[in-house]
């Protein structure tokens, strides 16, 4: 399975209707969702990025998974709050680090030198 790119996994978000959750779910908002596919493409350096996953919430919120080294990184984007969730765990003894950012520019570079922690 090839791995789809970060805007292709947006506009499927983007096309989802009202309902679309068993009855729930919201229609997303297009300035959200083109927030969210800047922020990752910034975030990451590019709009491909292997095994990277983005999944709706039923409230409009995103959730983004992918494997970075030996590391689950997890971001959630609460756009009702305008927070984003950041989880990193590492595969090898299950130890997290879990913060808080603003939903503003300001915090990739925040959650990029988070990143690029975990290379060293």
């Amino acid at each position: 399975m090839q791995d789809k790119s970060i805007s292709e996994q947006i506009n499927e978000i983007r096309n989802l209707q009202p309902g679309w959750f068993d009855g729930a779910g919201s229609k997303y908002d297009d300035h959200i969702l083109d927030y969210i596919k800047d922020f990752l493409i910034k975030l990451f350096d590019s709009e491909e990025q292997k095994h990277l996953y983005i999944y709706p919430f039923p409230d409009t919120g995103v959730s983004v998974e992918c494997d970075y080294n030996n590391f689950n990184v997890s971001l959630c984007f609460y756009t009702l709050e305008k927070n984003i969730h950041l989880c990193i765990t590492n595969f090898l003894d299950d130890d997290s680090l879990y913060e808080t950012f603003p939903m503003k520019e300001s915090s990739i570079e925040l959650i990029k030198n988070q990143l690029k922690n975990l290379e060293e």
